[in-house]
C-alpha cells in the first residue's frame, strides 16, 4: 500500500477554482484539475451544478503548498498540520541504507498510521479508532 497526500479544492464555482488554479501557479505548485459533473442517470444529482476540482498531490507539491495557504485554513486547519506532519515524517524516514550500501524503503510507522487515520476520522467525521478498525478489517495497516 502506498499513501500519497493530496489537497483537494472544490466548488461549484467555476471563476473560484480557476483563481485557486492561477494562485497555485503563483507559488510554483504542479496541479491538474479534474472536472466531475453530475450523474444525469441518478435523478438526485440531476438538477446540481457541476462539481468543479483542483487536486494536489506528491509530497512536495503538497508541502510547498501547505506553506503557503496553512495560515489562511480555518475549518481544515487541523488536517493541513496533521497531512505537514505525515510528509514530514515521510521525508525523514523514507529510506534505510544497510551496512553493506544498500538502500531499503522504509514501511509506514505506527505514528503514520495513527495520523492517517486521525485525518480520516476529521475528515470523514469518524473517530480514528473507527477508521483504524475499518482499515485492518479491509487489511491495509498492521493492527
Amino acid at each position: 500500500m502506498k499513501i500519497l497526500p493530496l489537497i483537494c479544492v472544490v466548488n461549484t464555482n467555476k471563476k473560484i477554482l480557476n483563481k485557486c488554479q492561477e494562485l497555485f501557479d503563483e507559488i510554483g505548485c504542479a496541479n491538474h484539475k479534474i472536472y466531475r459533473k453530475p450523474n444525469s442517470k441518478n435523478k438526485s444529482f440531476k438538477n446540481r451544478k457541476p462539481c468543479h476540482q483542483i487536486r494536489i498531490d506528491g509530497f512536495k507539491s503538497v508541502l510547498t503548498t501547505l506553506k503557503t495557504i496553512e495560515p489562511y485554513l480555518v475549518a481544515k486547519k487541523k488536517q493541513a498540520e496533521l497531512v505537514r506532519e505525515f510528509v514530514k515524517s515521510r521525508k525523514e524516514n523514507l529510506i534505510e541504507q544497510d551496512k553493506q550500501g544498500h538502500i531499503t524503503q522504509i514501511h509506514y510507522t505506527q505514528k503514520e498510521y495513527d495520523t492517517l487515520c486521525r485525518v480520516k476520522g476529521l475528515n470523514q467525521g469518524k473517530s480514528p479508532e473507527t477508521i483504524r478498525l475499518d482499515l485492518q478489517r479491509v487489511g491495509k495497516i498492521l493492527p
